[in-house]
């Protein structure tokens, strides 16, 4: 059930979700349970399916138009006008007011913010609270995004493919979305960085994500001592790393942040492991994510990283108050000798004295998507007993953790 699905409406569809607006009519609304409404529609997929139930029974009504009316895409396939999407929407709301506070999440693009139609759609959404804005250019929606996104309540803003000349431009962007608390930048650029000396911008996020591509302009904005008031209130940082600057940067704002709390860094690639690292400043964080890639040099690159990542706590003076530490492990890891063992580095990383505390600590392997099924359950199988292994060991019992080892496919980060 794709988005472009719900708004691709024929013209009937719209007298139809109109005439069957419970507001109007109640008749046959108590003839069958909610719990068994509920349970039927959470099983049904397909955009037909559930207009289909939705127009069969007024008592499906209310539950499949919240499906259908969820996720609206407003940007068009390439080389096609906005106006083919939009069009048929905008007569869905004029007529059908009630569908609109249905809309949590939208998608948009630069044209969606210049075209008439779309500039009359986001001022309706008013229970909106996620705006993923994609392919956006710093002109011409510097001017026009003023008047479309003042006014939209959305608290989650995705940006995708998005360029500015400067953060100072980001910043201005994000001020016309004053109830916004979680920011995610995805394949974004800047041309220029952030001057601290003239920036007055206040940031009020609670969670900011980065990935895909070395932002270090935009990291470095952070890392000036005087700057930080940029995000005051940030309390969860996920950042996907592809180099060591911006891996730097962001151990910088992890421990110049008293109010962070949840710390995500993952490296989708093979890092520069021998290079000298910093300590991990980690006063304030109650849960860790960290991911390494092990694909490079197989027969010693795991147990190196399992070091690497061990001796960023080497030298951090304040014992942190960590409860939950998830440990990714990607590419293809093999037993290598006694000396150079993964899992005496896994026993080794668990008694470290930043993880007194731990609640949980969970390690999770991705392995490659072109391993054979013959080295699949073989790792399935080692996974399995050095699970039972490490469970018996009384230093974890007398942690309290729970040890978690998982099989999983090769997938991509997820932000928020």
């Amino acid at each position: 059930m794709t988005p472009n699905h719900r708004v691709a409406s024929r013209d009937k569809l719209t007298d139809n979700l109109n005439t069957h607006d419970p507001s109007t009519s109640n008749r046959g609304t108590g003839a069958i349970p909610q719990e068994i409404i509920d349970s039927i529609i959470d099983v049904i997929e397909g955009a037909n399916t559930l207009q289909a139930c939705s127009l069969a029974s007024r008592a499906f009504y209310p539950r499949t138009r919240v499906h259908l009316f969820r996720q609206i895409l407003l940007y068009p396939p390439r080389n096609q006008s906005p106006d083919v999407l939009e069009a048929r929407f905008l007569p869905i709301l004029m007529s059908a007011p009630h569908l609109a506070p249905c809309v949590k999440t939208v998608f948009v693009s630069t044209l969606t913010f210049t075209s008439p139609s779309g500039k009359q759609i986001l001022p309706l959404l008013s229970r909106l609270e996620t705006i993923v804005i994609s392919n956006l250019s710093f002109s011409p929606w510097k001017d026009l995004a003023v008047d479309v996104c003042s006014n939209i309540p959305a608290k989650r803003v995705m940006l995708s493919d998005v360029q500015f000349k400067g953060p100072e431009q980001l910043y201005a962007l994000l001020g016309h979305f004053p109830l916004a608390k979680d920011l995610t930048l995805r394949a974004v650029s800047f041309q220029n960085p952030l001057d601290p000396s003239n920036s007055s911008s206040v940031l009020d996020l609670e969670k900011l994500t980065l990935a895909d591509g070395p932002m270090p302009h935009f990291l470095s904005s952070f890392c000036n001592i005087h700057n930080l008031r940029v995000c005051p209130a940030l309390r969860e940082l996920r950042v996907s790393v592809l180099w060591f600057e911006d891996y730097f940067y962001t151990l910088y704002i992890s421990h110049a942040c008293p109010t962070l709390r949840v710390l995500h860094v993952i490296s989708p690639q093979d890092m520069i492991f021998w290079k000298p690292i910093p300590a991990l400043g980690l006063s304030y964080i109650e849960e860790l994510r960290f991911g390494i890639c092990v694909e490079a040099s197989p027969m010693r690159s795991n147990v190196r990283a399992m070091q690497w990542w061990i001796n960023s706590f080497a030298d951090v003076e304040d014992v942190a108050p960590l409860r939950k530490v998830t440990l990714e492990i990607r590419g293809n890891f093999v037993h290598g000798s006694d000396k150079e063992d993964l899992w005496s580095e896994l026993d080794r990383a668990v008694t470290r004295p930043q993880f007194s505390s731990l609640q949980t600590f969970t390690v999770i392997f991705h392995c490659s998507e072109d391993i054979d099924d013959w080295h699949a359950c073989r790792m399935k199988d080692l996974i399995g007993t050095k699970c039972t292994e490490m469970r018996n060991r009384k230093v974890l019992k007398v942690m309290g953790c729970q040890l978690e080892l998982s099989m999983e496919d090769l997938r991509e980060y997820e932000y928020g």
